[in-house]
């Protein structure tokens, strides 16, 4: 049997430095488990926003954030003046935006204005 990576705030650098040079599915994994709540978050936000929309449901939105974390895992460097928290949230919720407006119910907020607001936020809650 595997070990299970647990990734805390205080060896999430190391576990970055680690996944970064070797890509390994298990640390992917860890990152995802401990930032799946940010998925849910983002969607549930989302769905709220837009739920006169009769043809979102909040089931897609969480896939199209967790393919948006995913990504977000991929491109994220650790050497970047930013928290991953911050980096993986606009990401997932540009994602969701993104698919979307492939299905043609994306609304037509700005998504440099979404990016704004998410920022202010994280900013509130870091004080």
């Amino acid at each position: 049997m595997e070990n299970k990576i647990i990734i805390t705030n205080e060896n999430e650098k190391e576990y970055w430095i680690e996944y970064k040079k070797t890509l390994s599915p298990q640390i992917k994994e860890a990152f995802v488990v401990k930032y799946n709540n940010l998925v849910e978050y983002a969607s549930s936000r989302i769905y709220i926003k837009n739920k006169h929309r009769r043809n979102i449901k909040l089931k897609d939105l969480i896939k199209f954030g967790s393919f948006g974390l995913l990504n977000a895992i991929d491109e994220y460097e650790p050497d970047i003046d930013i928290k991953f928290k911050n980096y993986a949230l606009i990401g997932i919720m540009a994602f969701i935006y993104e698919e979307m407006w492939k299905i043609k119910t994306s609304p037509t907020k700005d998504i440099q204005n979404l990016i704004n607001i998410i920022l202010n936020e994280n900013k509130k809650e870091e004080r």
